[in-house]
């Protein structure tokens, strides 16, 4: 897994083909493309359950654990491995959750986690509170998260579409992508609402999250696809501009185009962005990869866990070029912490 930079490369892909300017690879990332200036802050994640404004990792460890590891407040190259304390257990008997999400699903705006139990999710909310002497105290209501049916589908993470500071939920069925809207009431009853079809064609893809990469404001869908990390970018629709009043959901105003077009870089008569950008090749040593800012520069970074000895990688979102293209630095090793945890967020 590295970054190469030594510009387009055409592969096969089954009975498609595609072109693709190689941003960054699982080896060592090298040079990253020029940088526009002045790159507004993304939005739409909250992983923050230590109450600091900076994003934690989660995770649930071998013995059934819902660990965090707080973020330390700062980042240094030279010392990355320092960037996240050592896990604390939030909550114990974890084993039995077949899926686990970190995100905001209250008015609060704190970090809730969602867990999954055969085909019904149940929404643990924070407390409001969170003091390392007594961890467990974390998390308090419980409330199920809409209906049954959730087993249906896989590749679920939390992500807000429409700007509101609430974590919507997205999954795939089949080849397609969905988004259900969530809108809590104002005694923080969570509403779901029904899904809506966001993206098709993504059978093929095995890893899965969603960021706003590129600063417009809109979320991307970032996906292993073979041995590849490719980069969705969230396309508007007509609704593009609108949003949902107070309590009400939201109509999707992204799509995701899986139909690639002969260059990553060519634009939709819709969006000045592009429709597709390969990160890299090499992700198949990775058995994780989320989307979060690792070193507190407001734009979302990869990171990814290696098969072969479970490192934490860190690859920093160095800003957009002039092409629209993502750029990413090389390797930052964050430590070992997680070897045999699942469900990182």
């Amino acid at each position: 897994m590295s970054v190469d930079n030594s510009g387009s490369r055409r592969r096969s892909w089954g009975k498609r083909a595609f072109f693709g300017a190689a941003a960054a690879t699982l080896a060592v990332l090298t040079a990253a493309p020029a940088v526009a200036a002045a790159d507004p802050a993304p939005g739409g994640r909250n992983r923050d359950i230590t109450l600091d404004s900076k994003e934690d990792v989660i995770s649930r460890k071998a013995n059934g654990a819902l660990t965090v590891y707080p973020h330390s407040g700062s980042f240094d190259a030279a010392n990355a491995g320092a960037t996240y304390q050592n896990g604390v257990a939030i909550n114990w008997g974890w084993n039995n959750a077949s899926w686990i999400s970190a995100g905001n699903v209250t008015n609060d705006l704190k970090t809730d986690i969602l867990a999954q139990v055969g085909g019904i999710v149940t929404a643990y909310q924070h407390s409001g509170a969170y003091d390392p002497a007594n961890p467990t105290a974390t998390l308090g209501k419980t409330q199920q998260f809409g209906g049954a049916g959730w087993d249906l589908f896989d590749l679920k993470l939390q992500a807000d579409f429409n700007g509101d500071g609430i974590d919507d939920v997205v999954g795939r069925r089949g080849d397609k992508l969905y988004v259900w809207p969530v809108v809590p009431d104002a005694s923080d009853k969570i509403q779901v609402y029904p899904a809506q079809q966001i993206g098709e064609y993504f059978d093929g893809i095995d890893q899965l999250d969603i960021a706003d990469l590129n600063a417009d404001t809109l979320p991307d869908a970032i996906v292993r696809e073979g041995d590849q990390l490719v980069v969705y970018y969230g396309q508007p629709t007509q609704q593009a501009q609108s949003r949902s009043a107070a309590g009400a959901p939201f109509t999707a105003s992204v799509v995701f185009s899986k139909n690639r077009v002969s260059s990553p870089q060519a634009r939709t008569a819709a969006a000045a962005v592009p429709q597709y950008q390969i990160i890299s090749g090499g992700w198949s040593l990775a058995d994780r990869t989320v989307v979060k800012d690792v070193n507190l520069d407001g734009k979302p970074d990869i990171v990814s866990r290696l098969k072969s000895d479970g490192q934490l990688l860190a690859f920093l979102n160095t800003g957009v070029a002039a092409d629209g293209t993502v750029g990413f630095s090389g390797r930052n090793y964050l430590g070992a912490k997680w070897v045999g945890d699942s469900f990182i967020n």
